[in-house]
């Protein structure tokens, strides 16, 4: 929504400043429009710094123990011979 605003409010605006002070104003308005932007990003960076922020730990959806997942494939190997690590029946 902000780029369809900027799109088509920005030449209109480009166009009044350079009415108004000449070809020195579309580097006006642009400069205006670059030192808001640097101020409002600025201020994000100074608004999100937190110091109960902790550093994001990705967990996988499920946990298993060690036990778990070796308990697991000792019963997928008695059940299928073609895994690795399989012993061949006869």
């Amino acid at each position: 929504m902000a780029y369809g605003l900027g799109a088509a409010l920005g030449p209109m605006a480009s166009g009044l400043s350079m009415a108004a002070l000449g070809p020195a104003g579309l580097f006006q308005q642009s400069a205006v429009v670059m030192g808001g932007l640097a101020i409002f990003a600025l201020y994000r960076l100074l608004a999100r710094a937190s110091p109960l922020r902790r550093p994001f730990v990705p967990k996988p959806a499920a946990q298993y123990s060690s036990n778990e997942l070796y308990d697991a494939f000792q019963e997928q190997v008695e059940h299928d011979d073609t895994l690795p690590g399989a012993v061949k029946r006869k």
